[in-house]
């Protein structure tokens, strides 16, 4: 019988982004995505090893984009992984509303609830990682219907659309990752919103200078520390600027940088180490 890898990856902090994409780089038979790291199938001959994934997040560790990091590595007997990752797959309950399904699961919502479909390919995004819930939490309290939404760094399309189902009038999500714009696609048309959700890829400045009642950036600190200059062209007057994948101890840092530029701080809400922060333009 054939035999595959299970590469076992938990990191601290855990950032997605920057994670997954070193794991793709080696074009890995799947990924799982776990609370605080990945879960990585590979075959045994692929390019991919522990050592490879070592010495790269070694790197990370001395340039101080994690702080700890651990690999395990199990050698299974060939079954269709693909098939024990659905099984894997839960149901996740997020806010007070919000149930997040995968398309293979059926759930029929409570009332009040609000059901998103959500398969993540190769774009992160899940519900399953707390800036996403923390991000989705906040839009339970500052939408109020009718907003336009802008989603920078979109991943899944995930508060895109959870934006739109809680009632804003239209969203944009927009990600430099080309897989983002295929599988973004997808979840919009599966959500029953891609009249009033686009996917687009690039850049914050790729999209055109138009104003948005809210702007969502689930993306790490640095990028945020980049763009912060940036935000204030595609932000009403009064609009919300709502920032996560941030890590409880990089909080001052995020504050004081977006209060020199003229925001106002609305509301931080907190999950284990992270922290989403809305400000006001």
């Amino acid at each position: 019988m054939t035999q595959y890898k299970e590469i076992t990856l938990t990191a601290s902090p855990f950032d997605p982004e920057i994670i997954a994409g070193i794991v793709w780089k080696y074009n890995p038979q799947g990924v799982e995505e776990t609370e605080n790291g990945l879960k990585i199938f590979a075959g045994i001959e692929d390019e991919l090893t522990l050592e490879i994934l070592h010495t790269e997040f070694e790197a990370l560790k001395s340039n101080n984009l994690i702080s700890d990091f651990e690999l395990t590595e199990i050698i299974r007997d060939t079954k269709n992984w693909n098939k024990e990752w659905e099984d894997n797959r839960e149901i996740i309950k997020v806010g007070k509303r919000f149930v997040i399904r995968p398309s293979f699961k059926d759930y029929t919502p409570e009332s009040g609830e609000i059901a998103l479909t959500i398969d993540p390919k190769m774009s992160f995004g899940t519900g399953e990682h707390a800036t996403t819930r923390l991000v989705m939490e906040m839009l339970e309290e500052i939408v109020k219907g009718g907003e336009r939404v802008l989603d920078v760094g979109t991943g899944t399309g995930i508060l895109a659309i959870a934006a739109v189902k809680l009632g804003a009038a239209s969203a944009v999500g927009v990600d430099n990752d080309d897989w983002c714009l295929e599988n973004g696609i997808e979840n919009i048309t599966q959500n029953g919103v891609a009249d009033t959700v686009k996917i687009l890829t690039g850049e914050l400045k790729d999209i055109p200078a138009e104003k948005f009642d809210i702007v969502l950036a689930n993306i790490q600190k640095d990028v945020l520390i980049q763009l912060a200059g940036e935000f204030g062209a595609y932000i009403k007057p009064d609009g919300f600027l709502v920032l996560s994948g941030i890590l409880t101890g990089d909080e001052e840092d995020i504050i004081n940088k977006y209060s020199s530029l003229g925001y106002s701080l609305h509301k931080t809400i907190y999950m284990d180490e992270w922290i989403c922060i809305a400000m006001k333009n």
